[in-house]
């Protein structure tokens, strides 16, 4: 697997459709924001979208928004149109069995989809914490392959058919692949960053190799082998494109991929550090502590789901 689709599988990026919504002629709500990664998908007619810090957006059919820290945003059917609490707006006029809101009204129709991208991990990794706040990406003439998948998934949830629920998470999931790879063909990454080093094939190439083999005794030496570029050449292109030394960026890598599990498995702490390169309990401890602010045992015992919650 190339470096993000590791990142992806070992934090857990999944899809969700938490609602649709419909409305005409005058309206508009706020929402407080939501503390994971928020999108937005225009299937029908426009509206305007206002986030703090950035000018009023019109969205237009087949625009996709992503609000990758899930932050408050106004939606309106006017430029500045008066938009109510969305808690309120809900309590009014609840979604229907297949998760709609209809907000009435008579003019012009719109019809929004909103979702959430959950990233399962304590500790952002740069793919979030990278990303603006807002990102916009307009409905581009002969849809793309983004565009593909928001009309697939439109389609879905406007014709409901056997299966339809698996089709609709699975392409919630394949959505926040393409949103990324939409946004980075269209906007440069300003300054060092992982998400600027995954467009180089030798830098992105070393990122791969370590997150698909992080119990490998890495050096500077091996992963510049792995790129083909000698050991100064590679560090000082790593460097500059990520931002951190390479590693230092494998050694955060291997503790975020050791709180996955130590979550997620019973596997015992001198096995887990193994499995991410430390040779010992010990030194893993350390380090471990250094990084997530408390020892593996601990952190383990707080993860754990409470108790008649697990799954049946």
């Amino acid at each position: 697997m190339d470096a993000l689709s590791y990142v992806l599988a070992a934090n857990r990026v999944t899809g969700m459709v938490a609602m649709q919504l419909r409305a005409r002629g005058s309206w508009g709500l706020a929402s407080d924001g939501i503390d994971d990664c928020a999108f937005l998908i225009v299937a029908q007619g426009s509206c305007w979208l206002r986030v703090a810090g950035h000018p009023p957006a019109q969205l237009v059919r087949g625009d996709v928004v992503m609000l990758p820290r899930g932050s408050a945003a106004a939606l309106t059917n006017s430029r500045n149109g008066r938009a109510s609490p969305a808690r309120d707006l809900l309590a009014e006029h609840p979604p229907d069995e297949d998760g709609v809101v209809d907000l009435g009204g008579n003019g012009p129709a719109v019809h929004l989809i909103h979702g959430e991208f959950t990233f399962e991990h304590d500790r952002a990794h740069p793919v979030l914490s990278l990303l603006p706040p807002l990102m916009h990406i307009p409905a581009a003439p002969g849809a793309g392959e983004l565009g593909t998948v928001v009309h697939m998934l439109a389609s879905e949830l406007a014709q409901p058919r056997p299966g339809s629920d698996t089709v609709v998470v699975h392409l919630a999931d394949i959505l926040f692949v393409h949103i990324l790879r939409a946004w980075l063909a269209a906007h440069d990454t300003p300054g060092p960053s992982w998400l600027a080093a995954l467009g180089d094939t030798q830098i992105g190439t070393a990122l791969a190799r370590l997150h698909a083999q992080p119990d490998r005794p890495w050096t500077i030496e091996s992963l510049a082998a792995e790129a083909a570029m000698s050991r100064a050449a590679f560090a000082r292109r790593f460097t500059r494109l990520v931002g951190e030394a390479p590693l230092a960026y494998l050694t955060v890598w291997r503790l975020n991929l050791a709180a996955r599990r130590l979550r997620d498995t019973d596997d015992p702490i001198a096995a887990v550090a193994g499995q991410v390169g430390y040779g010992s309990e010990y030194s893993f401890s350390r380090a471990f502590t250094r990084h997530h602010g408390q020892p593996p045992g601990r952190y383990r015992r707080q993860s754990a789901p409470p108790v008649g919650l697990t799954a049946s």
